[in-house]
């Protein structure tokens, strides 16, 4: 029986990373979308905006997902203490790299900044229930 509980939590492990590296995925393809959209009608500084503000989602996103699903299996305060670490590590990352990105870009076009930040922002939570939607997180709760 204990071998098959570390068998079930590898599984699971793998399953949280899986489903991370997915919504990583579809913000990055939403991203690069909107900024090409973004570039027919705007320009190249707009679409550069999108794509900086997209970034900033997507490497936060990256880096609290990389806390987040550390092997840590222990008590749920423990667990929730996690949860809370990987997501101050990605609002601290949004914010350096926006930051950075207001700092040295002197070209950026803040409406478009704020749309490239919004839209992975929203994609990133769209992303989990469309992946929950196709069952790989229900796949791994069943006995």
């Amino acid at each position: 029986m204990f071998p098959t509980r570390i068998l079930r939590l590898d599984f699971l492990d793998w399953v949280v990373e899986k489903t991370f590296l997915r919504m990583i995925k579809i913000q990055l393809v939403m991203t690069i979308f909107i900024g090409l959209l973004i570039f027919i009608f705007a320009g190249f500084h707009g679409a550069m905006s999108v794509f900086a503000g997209g970034a900033a989602v997507v490497i936060g996103s990256y880096l609290g997902a990389r806390i987040a699903s550390r092997k840590l299996h222990q008590d749920a305060g423990a667990i929730l203490i996690n949860v809370l670490k990987a997501e101050a590590i990605k609002i601290i990352t949004i914010f350096l790299v926006l930051l950075l990105t207001f700092k040295f870009y002197i070209e950026l076009v803040p409406l478009y900044l704020i749309l490239g930040l919004a839209g992975a922002a929203l994609i990133s939570g769209a992303a989990i229930f469309k992946i929950k939607e196709n069952k790989l997180i229900d796949a791994s709760q069943a006995d």
